[in-house]
């Protein structure tokens, strides 16, 4: 809220993207995009995908009146909904049982990696692990991951790569090899349909129409991964750490300070 007021100070048009019709940020802004996404429950999993929807269809409607030629796109987010329900149904059973193997590590860090707009993916899932699983969660960018966070990688740990087809996916290689050289444990997850040689455990996604749909659909099987992680560790994944009252106080006064 602050930043549209301070951007309308300075004669910008802003708009304001939010589930909640009676939100300040909507009320702030001169035009607004509202839908009906509301999530009750504790951590949210339909805000990130909802939001990277909601802007990529504002800006291919941008382009398209730039004259650029975005057909593919706007045919490739129309279909969005379809390919979430596949991706879902797809990886539910195995992305349990990789799940439920992990949990003989319950204490044992996360690493999310990617490059690009999928960094931002990988930032979300380092946020929903914490948050539900209550772990140490770490998200790497990827040129830093290879420059020289990947040493601090230990047994045991898992490191989860983001990696769409285009140009960071070499890159993705280059650390995969790495890691593995040194008995790193790796979840690799892709839109290239013939994966990458040496992972542990891959998801393969439908081929994206280019890297900026890859986080509509990345995060997905993550999401899937952490919900099954959850149920058999015991925890409530739609309420952990709020059942503690202490918690749920210091979300309520950190939720006010407006």
């Amino acid at each position: 809220v602050d930043a549209i007021e301070m951007a309308k100070k300075q004669g910008a048009l802003t708009v304001g993207i939010s589930d909640y019709a009676d939100s300040a940020l909507l009320k702030a802004a001169d035009l607004t995009i509202c839908s009906p996404n509301k999530e009750v429950n504790g951590p949210k999993t339909r805000s990130y995908v909802a939001s990277n929807l909601r802007g990529l269809l504002l800006a291919s409607e941008l382009a398209a009146l730039k004259g650029q030629d975005v057909k593919a796109l706007q045919a490739s987010l129309v279909e969005a909904p379809a390919v979430v329900r596949q991706i879902l149904a797809q990886n539910e059973q195995v992305v349990k049982q990789f799940a439920e193997s992990r949990v003989a590590q319950p204490n044992a860090r996360i690493v999310f990696t990617a490059a690009g707009p999928a960094y931002a993916t990988a930032m979300e899932a380092t946020l929903k692990v914490v948050e539900t699983m209550l772990l140490h969660a770490s998200a790497w960018e990827l040129e830093e991951a290879v420059h020289g966070t990947w040493v601090s990688q230990k047994e045991g740990e898992l490191l989860v790569i983001f990696a769409p087809r285009g140009d960071s996916f070499k890159k993705c290689e280059i650390l995969l090899r790495g890691m593995k050289t040194i008995g790193a444990k790796v979840w690799v997850i892709t839109d290239e349909q013939n994966g990458m040689q040496g992972a542990d455990f891959t998801t393969i996604l439908p081929a994206s129409t280019n890297e900026l749909t890859f986080p509509l659909y990345a995060i997905l099987p993550v999401y899937q991964f952490i919900y099954f992680h959850c149920l058999a560790q015991g925890l409530a994944p739609d309420r952990a750490p709020y059942e503690d009252a202490k918690f749920m106080q210091a979300r309520f006064e950190m939720r006010t300070w407006r």
